[in-house]
Formats: C-alpha cells, structure tokens, sequence
C-alpha cells in the first residue's frame, strides 16, 4: 500500500496496470525513481495504464536515464484531480517507447481555483514537452485517444498534433473546448498526413472552418485516398456545416448526432 514495489522479477510481465491514489482523494508525494526501477524490470511489457489521482511526486535530486520499453505498443495515462503537472513530467520521463502504436489520454479536472497549475493544459505540456523547448514524440504511433472531462479550455492542439506525425486514427472527446488548428498544423508542420480515421466526439459549441480546411487540404494533397472515415458523435456545432461535410466526404461521414 502506497509503496511501488521494485525489488521482484517481473521480465515475463505483458501488461500492467497502476493506480496511484490514496484513500479520501488526499493527495500524495510518490517516488517516482520506484516507478522507475519497476518499469526496469518489466522490459517485456506490451500494456502499461497508469492511473493518477490527486499524485505528486517527490523531489529527485538526480534524475537517471530512460528505460527502454522495446515491446510496449499500448500506453493509457488517466490523469484526474489536483495532480500535479511535474508528477506527469516525471512519470514519462521514466521511460521511452520507440515501438508504441497506440496512446490513450484520459483527462478529468474540476478545480475552480484560478492559481491551480493542474489543468488539462498543463498536463499536456507535461505529457509531450520534456522542457518547453523541447518535443517529446512517438513517430510510429498509429492510434490516439484524447478524453477530457472539463469547462472550456484552449488545450495545446500544436505540440499533440506534432508529436504523432504518423497517427492513422485520432480520436478526440473534448466536449466544449477550443478547435484543433487542425489545418494550420497539418499545412505548417506536416501532420496528420497519414490520417484515415478521425472520431470527433460531444463537441458541443465548436465551428467546423479547421475541420473543412483539414478535409480541403488531405483532398487537394492525396485525392481520394485522403482519409477513410469521419466519424462524428453528439457535435451540435457542426450542424450548419453537416451539407458542406456531406459533399466533401460522401459515404465516408457518418454522423451520430
């Protein structure tokens, strides 16, 4: 209870599930160089979850090197409550996995305080920026998730969308928040290029223009092979566009109201 086990042989492990929370949503300080000396010695692992509630992590006077995750190829990160951006930091900062094909993010804040640094935004700096100069990617991910529980925050689309150039499916549920600049990313940088399935869900106040200037630009750049499906669930702010969306993608929008 409240200690990561590190001393045991667990080369043989394929997936792994971990909770950091405490009893009562009371906040703690986990010692994230534990982590660390587990993830050592489960090398083998394919499925890795972690989930943090109310997490902080404890100061590191020398932080080590990355452990090599060769066979990782599905990593899910729920990240709920008042933890801390530097806990999050930490936590991907222990590992590299240069093979993995698919990232789930799971997001969940409801502090009203305005001097609270736990936000959606800032977990997502802390997730793909190991320094603000810096870019933390996966170029073989095929598969993002993107859930967020929140009020309406503008959330750091650019330094996502950057950080998985191959992606094929992206799915995003992030009811209320600001609009992707999906064609900005996607005209300046190169993303999304490789997209086939885009899932956009619970959109509720959002426009479309990013969304059309994506579809316009994969159409001029590959044709008809630019995508396989739009698939859009509960996104009332697309509704005046749903014509315009029609005759671009034909039978390849389906639309779930």
């Amino acid at each position: 209870k409240d200690v990561i086990p590190t001393q045991f042989l667990c080369s043989q492990l394929r997936e792994c599930d971990i909770t950091m929370s405490r009893p009562g949503g009371a906040s703690f300080r986990w010692d994230i160089s534990a982590l660390r000396g587990l993830l050592s010695n489960a090398y083998n692992l394919e499925t890795l979850c972690i989930y943090a509630i109310n997490a902080h992590a404890l100061p590191q006077n020398h932080v080590p090197g990355q452990i090599m995750l060769l066979s990782l190829k599905t990593f899910t990160f729920k990240i709920d409550g008042r933890t801390e951006p530097q806990f999050a930091q930490a936590v991907m900062n222990t590992f590299d996995a240069p093979m993995l094909e698919s990232m789930d993010i799971h997001l969940s804040h409801s502090s009203s305080n305005s001097e609270d640094n736990s936000t959606p935004q800032a977990w997502l700096d802390a997730i793909f920026r190991p320094t603000h100069l810096s870019l933390r990617t996966f170029p073989n991910l095929s598969s993002f998730k993107l859930s967020l529980k929140s009020s309406p925050v503008p959330l750091p689309f650019e330094s996502v969308l950057r950080a998985i150039p191959r992606v094929c499916t992206l799915t995003l549920d992030i009811p209320q928040c600001y609009d992707p600049p999906f064609d900005e990313c996607a005209r300046d940088y190169g993303c999304l290029r490789d997209l086939r399935v885009l899932r956009l869900r619970n959109w509720l106040g959002m426009g479309s223009s990013e969304l059309i200037g994506l579809l316009e630009h994969l159409g001029s750049v590959k044709g008809s092979e630019a995508l396989d499906t739009v698939e859009l669930e509960g996104c009332a702010g697309f509704v005046e566009k749903r014509e315009a969306l029609e005759k671009l993608l034909g039978n390849k929008l389906v639309w779930k109201g």
